[in-house]
């Protein structure tokens, strides 16, 4: 059986929720050849930097004019003459994405992101030759805890969804209810193994945390968009101030490959007697460290959530993108598992109120656990396999 996963590197998420599956491809179904594929890489240059670039130029530089667009587009038919041009534009930069399907020969066609589910969906819709062999099923994940008009095409033979929520209203979006299953997005699978308390105490002792004190705060600096001098000073007061206010905490901060903040970072905090900063540049092992952590601050992106959900910590939020991460945001707030903080200040006011809170802690990460999908990627991954079985 051959499976193929086609994703698009216009953000992060896309691309780790195809991974994801891969991952539980081949811990769960090893007879199962699974490719994940970006597609970018089979369309032109120019059709490439258009695509992917214009979409992270908006949300990095005109945030506002990113969420007015999404919104507009969301109430868009897919007849109307604007999405017309769209697809034009696509068919005559995508035909090798067609090919190389046509190529391998999946027996069935899974996709992270809307650019090719709608272009088999499309496929579908034409006719074949006689005698030619059936299309394989189409299945598509949805990566936000929403879904956008984008994501709603005719032929597609599975959807995956966030939440029950969400696969309501695609279905009210005239699909098929059949076709929708509630999976949860997917993670990678070692999100979900299960953490009892010794096992974090395994992992404390593994990470060199085994006399830090709790509790544990996990920020995501470079996950939050830090990258100048000004907003690491300004995530350096914040960090200093959880330190002075309460009892003795742990502190971890991530900070990608930006070594100039990380060195910024650790110039600027200072970690009181008593408390523990660790910081870190990039990361592999971002299940260990939610592993031991009671709180993490990041931004609502649905990938970045999903683990967050899986290991069960509660979140405070930080700027989200309007359109789906601000309604990644509504579901997480609205199920009690985060709290959102739009200004440094009052970063650092909720910080303080729920580091020093347990019971609320508490609350949240329970609120966590009722929300989270943890198993979404191995659940996908024997759906598809069903899928193409029948």
């Amino acid at each position: 059986m051959r499976v193929l996963i086609y994703s698009v590197s216009a953000g992060a998420g896309h691309m780790r929720a195809a991974d994801a599956v891969l991952t539980a491809f081949k811990r769960y179904h090893p007879d199962v050849e699974a490719e994940h594929v970006d597609v970018m890489k089979l369309v032109p240059a120019a059709f490439r930097k258009a695509y992917a670039d214009s979409y992270l130029g908006l949300v990095n530089s005109l945030p506002s004019v990113w969420g007015w667009l999404y919104a507009k587009s969301d109430q868009l038919p897919q007849t109307s003459a604007l999405a017309s041009v769209r697809k034009f534009v696509q068919r005559l930069n995508t035909k090798d994405i067609i090919a190389h399907a046509a190529e391998r020969k999946p027996d069935v066609i899974l996709t992270t992101h809307f650019l090719p589910a709608e272009i088999f969906s499309d496929l579908a819709k034409q006719k074949q030759p006689a005698r030619a062999p059936p299309r394989p099923p189409l299945a598509v994940v949805v990566t936000d805890h929403d879904v956008h008009q984008l994501w709603v095409h005719p032929n597609v033979d599975r959807y995956y969804t966030a939440s029950d929520e969400i696969a309501y209203l695609l279905a009210e979006r005239a699909v098929d209810a059949g076709r929708i299953k509630a999976t949860g997005i997917p993670c990678d699978p070692i999100f979900g193994d299960l953490l009892d308390e010794p096992a974090r105490q395994r992992l404390r002792k593994m990470l060199g945390l085994a006399g830090a004190p709790s509790p544990v705060l996990l920020l995501n600096a470079h996950g939050c968009g830090v990258t100048g001098a000004a907003a690491a000073n300004s995530l350096a007061g914040v960090v200093n101030n959880v330190f002075r206010k309460g009892p003795p905490k742990t502190v971890l901060v991530v900070c990608g490959r930006n070594e100039k903040i990380k060195d910024a970072l650790a110039e600027a905090i200072k970690a009181p007697d008593g408390c523990t900063l660790k910081m870190y540049g990039f990361v592999t092992n971002m299940h260990e460290l939610l592993g031991i952590s009671d709180l993490t601050v990041t931004k609502p992106g649905g990938l970045s959530t999903s683990e967050c959900l899986a290991r069960c910590v509660p979140m405070v939020l930080v700027s989200p993108i309007p359109g789906q991460e601000e309604r990644n945001a509504e579901m997480l707030l609205e199920n009690g598992c985060a709290v959102l903080a739009r200004t440094p200040v009052a970063l650092s006011y909720k910080l303080e109120t729920l580091l020093n809170d347990p019971a609320r802690l508490a609350r949240m990460r329970e609120a966590c656990r009722r929300t989270g999908k943890p198993h979404a990627a191995a659940d996908i991954a024997a759906d598809v396999v069903e899928l193409a079985r029948r």
